[in-house]
């Protein structure tokens, strides 16, 4: 696959682009149809140092983008760099501040050329016909793309951008597809800073389809914010649904170790009934399997909030104040006041951001007892 430009009315692919030193630029093969080549430059300062370096390069957009937003994506689970995040539109500017950085243009020249000898075809609006003026980088993607370029000799493990994408969706940046960026409707503020930890998607959680599509396809063009939170909310019900598989299990194992003792029995199947609902779980999945008790204030302040206005019971922890939440939006859609709509917003945003927070931390724990203590069932 390569570059399809409109040449008169005929979309041609332009394809196996290399750097040219002397002019600054890269330019693709000749057209066998048409004799046509493409030459593409960036109008500011690159680096080839990293040619024969290895990377993944990916395609993110969001929306009200700037130059500015340059930043250094680091794992924060391992304090290591994985790469940098990289507006398309910062590769026509000298007016940041990492126009002046050698790594940056460095990543920039990887970003560039990746883009045009991607593997997917790159569909755009220019219109060439075959004048000796290159065009510029900015005019083959949509203003709002940034791009995303990790160094392959950075990793220690398999590198899977679906773990990346809620934590990166929380900041408002969305994987490009075939839907158009232009209909993003989640805002999120600028990224002001030069270095950014991230937490990626636990390597105990194995299904990524569900994550993928909400993130990519559904949540960021949603503009209603009750559908908002619905999305957000699957993210929740998707782990949730993993604590009842381990404490299922567990249960199970459980019964079995202690099938000859009927009232153990007993006080296991009385025990499981509290620990598979819904609110249960979502105490388990906090406290138990992501241990993130502490960090909890500010989703909870703005559960509150929202709680007051809908006239409910306030709570102190994520069962007693996101599930009655759940339980209004689900079954009483019809009577949501809009006087609520500002407060439910400021939720989906904190909610966005604690959700690469659980996933990041989730770990296949052992579960807490089903109401008596394990030394008990084993006796």
């Amino acid at each position: 696959m390569g570059v399809f430009v409109d040449t008169g009315g005929k979309s041609v692919e332009f394809r196996n682009f290399c750097f040219d030193e002397e002019s600054s630029t890269f330019k693709s093969e000749v057209d066998v149809n048409t004799g046509l080549s493409l030459s593409v430059r960036a109008p500011i300062v690159i680096d080839n140092a990293f040619e024969d370096k290895e990377f993944f390069v990916f395609l993110f957009s969001k929306a009200n983008l700037v130059e500015s937003e340059i930043f250094q994506v680091v794992d924060k689970t391992k304090n290591r760099r994985v790469g940098w995040c990289i507006p398309v539109n910062a590769l026509n500017s000298n007016e940041h501040s990492h126009a002046s950085n050698v790594h940056f243009w460095r990543y920039a020249y990887v970003a560039i050329k990746f883009i045009l000898n991607s593997q997917s075809a790159i569909n755009t609006k220019l219109r060439f016909f075959g004048d000796e003026a290159p065009v510029h980088i900015y005019e083959l993607l949509p203003e709002s793309t940034t791009i995303f370029v990790v160094s392959k000799e950075t990793l220690d493990c398999d590198f899977e951008i679906s773990r990346w994408i809620p934590a990166l969706a929380a900041l408002g940046y969305f994987q490009l597809t075939s839907i158009a960026p232009e209909n993003i409707r989640v805002l999120r503020d600028r990224v002001q800073t030069p270095r950014l930890e991230v937490v990626p998607v636990s390597p105990e959680i194995s299904e990524l389809e569900q994550l993928t599509a909400i993130y990519s396809h559904a949540y960021p063009f949603e503009g209603n914010p009750l559908f908002q939170f619905f999305y957000l909310y699957q993210i929740v019900e998707h782990l949730m649904e993993l604590v009842f598989k381990n404490e299922q299990a567990s249960l199970v194992q459980r019964i079995i170790s202690c099938q000859q003792d009927v009232n153990a029995t007993k006080d296991l199947l009385d025990g499981a009934h509290k620990n598979t609902s819904e609110k249960q779980r979502i105490k388990l999945l906090v406290g138990t399997y992501c241990c993130c008790d502490g960090g909890l204030s500010e989703v909870i302040g703005v559960c509150n909030e929202l709680l007051r206005q809908l006239g409910r019971d306030e709570g102190t922890t994520l069962d007693t104040t996101l599930y009655p939440i759940r339980n209004f939006l689900f079954h009483q859609f019809r009577n949501f006041p809009s006087s609520a709509t500002e407060p439910l917003e400021r939720v989906i945003v904190s909610l966005s951001s604690l959700l690469p927070t659980l996933l990041g931390n989730f770990k296949n724990s052992p579960v807490e007892e089903l109401g008596i203590p394990l030394a008990q069932v084993e006796a």
